[in-house]
């Protein structure tokens, strides 16, 4: 879910969750063909998760229950827990934003790329998800 709330180097901790009791809003972390994906929840249809990463214009496809992996509760950046309220709300007007000025996507995705190169380069350890339990 590049970039409106996620960076590389951010630290996810994750609650296992049934599908019902995932709220519209809620980051979620999903299981895709053997690889990870964090997406927004935009409703629930029936026993279906419809998601959309910040920055994509187009929803995912359905997600099922066995597809779901749990709810992001925090995130950690550099050390520090992002606080959840105003950063949903500043997570949103971001991706607002990169959704529709195709420039504002470019630049914010050639920044992070940046950021990742230099995170990479340092070889420091790139903790990407807990999951609790």
């Amino acid at each position: 879910m590049l970039p409106a709330a996620l960076r590389p180097g951010d630290v996810l901790k994750v609650r296992r969750e049934e599908l019902p009791q995932v709220a519209t809003g809620d980051i979620v972390l999903l299981l895709w063909q053997s690889r990870l994906f964090d997406r927004r929840v935009i409703r629930h249809s029936g026993t279906m998760l419809i998601t959309r990463g910040d920055a994509l214009r187009a929803q995912d496809p359905l997600v099922s229950a066995s597809e779901l992996l749990g709810v992001v509760t925090s995130i950690s950046r550099k050390g520090k827990l992002l606080n959840g309220k105003p950063f949903r709300f500043r997570a949103r007007a971001v991706a607002y934003l990169l959704r529709r000025s195709e420039w504002s996507r470019r630049l914010v995705l050639r920044l992070l790329c940046r950021t990742l190169f230099q995170l990479t380069d340092q070889k420091l350890p790139l903790k990407l998800v807990e999951v609790m339990q």
